[in-house]
């Protein structure tokens, strides 16, 4: 289900490029690792190169999600995959049990669904962070795919690092969840819809064409979609693992074996082993084959719109392409719009209740 308000807060436009030759996604680089290994940096950085380099938000949203619906509609008369708006960890908490849809969906693609679907959104680059399943699949399809492995962290290093990403993102998605719940109770997609002509059409842009990815550009049209449709194409398949293969908390074997496994896939002149302190763009563009490489030194670490709330002078308040703070006022400003007119109608009902209540005469 995607809610009562679902033909008006979510958008049917999917990317439209024409697919490429059968089970070649166009993907010319991967970036294999796990989350809180330089995911978002290097993501930005293959930006920079002039890729349309996905992060796996992008990923989820404009492939992952539409593979999942598409799933389901072959199988059943379920319109969507999972749930929108609920907290995973949350309901594992409370002892409820996790939907195994991805697992589904998972289990049931092709190489040739998946290679078309990427191929429509023109992906360039991808990261397969928080959705390490994929990395096998998504070799598969694309032939000759570089791959830059991002094994510069050791376990321990990284489990801390992952743990404070975890923790700030904890308290950022539940802080603003309060101010995204003015959006649910009216059609408030509508009136998005309906301003995204004055404001160059970037919602419909970015649907129809895959890119610039949003958590690298996020003009205000976009900045006001992503909320709509983030809980339901992204964070739920985030939590909702594809597989447990490997598993999506691991333990330090599985944790190496991602990396091993994805060396054995792919010839060995077609890795870069990454260290953010070592190497820098000329070895990126190296790589990439590109010549006369328009930067110089190492790669500038990106804002984290979770873990800068805090450090790095607070920069990640700046950051409004995950978690558009920015629009705070704008979210106030609809919740009391939103609790006006709900008083409005429940007083109307309780008045017009009131005059069908036939009145008695007094003795």
């Amino acid at each position: 289900m995607k809610g009562v308000w679902q033909w008006a807060n979510e958008w049917d436009i999917e990317c439209q490029h024409q697919p490429l030759p059968v089970n070649q996604s166009g993907v010319k680089v991967i970036l294999a690792g796990w989350a809180k290994s330089g995911t978002w940096t290097m993501s930005a950085s293959l930006g920079k190169l002039g890729l349309n380099s996905h992060h796996s938000q992008e990923f989820l949203a404009h492939v992952w999600s539409p593979l999942a619906d598409d799933y389901w509609l072959r199988r059943s008369n379920r319109k969507t995959s999972v749930s929108t708006g609920f907290h995973w960890p949350l309901i594992k908490a409370l002892g409820g049990e996790i939907p195994n849809d991805n697992l589904a969906v998972f289990e049931d693609l092709t190489t040739e669904r998946l290679a078309e679907r990427v191929s429509r959104c023109r992906v360039d680059a991808v990261a397969l962070d928080g959705i390490a399943p994929m990395h096998l699949p998504l070799i598969k399809a694309s032939p000759d795919v570089k791959v830059i492995m991002l094994d510069w962290r050791d376990y321990d290093v990284w489990l801390k690092s992952m743990a404070n990403q975890e923790n700030s993102m904890a308290i950022a998605v539940t802080f603003m969840h309060f101010f995204y719940n003015s959006l649910q109770f009216l059609p408030w997609g509508l009136l998005v819809k309906a301003i995204d002509p004055f404001i160059n059409n970037d919602i419909e842009k970015l649907l129809k064409t895959g890119g610039p990815p949003f958590i690298q550009e996020c003009p205000l049209g976009v900045m006001l979609w992503h909320p709509f449709v983030k809980y339901r194409q992204i964070y739920s398949h985030w939590g909702n693992p594809m597989s447990m293969d490997p598993p999506p908390n691991p333990e330090k074997p599985d944790f190496e074996r991602l990396f091993k496994t994805v060396r054995e896939a792919v010839p060995e002149e077609n890795i870069l082993s990454w260290n953010f302190k070592t190497k820098g763009w000329e070895d990126l563009c190296g790589f990439l084959d590109i010549k006369n490489c328009p930067f110089q030194g190492r790669l500038k670490t990106e804002p984290n719109g979770y873990t800068d709330l805090w450090r790095n002078g607070g920069r990640g308040w700046d950051f409004n392409c995950d978690e558009p703070f920015v629009l705070i006022p704008v979210y106030i400003v609809l919740h009391i719009i939103n609790f006006k007119i709900f008083t409005a109608v429940l007083y109307g009902l309780i008045g017009l209740l009131r005059g069908l209540v036939p009145k008695t005469k007094a003795d």
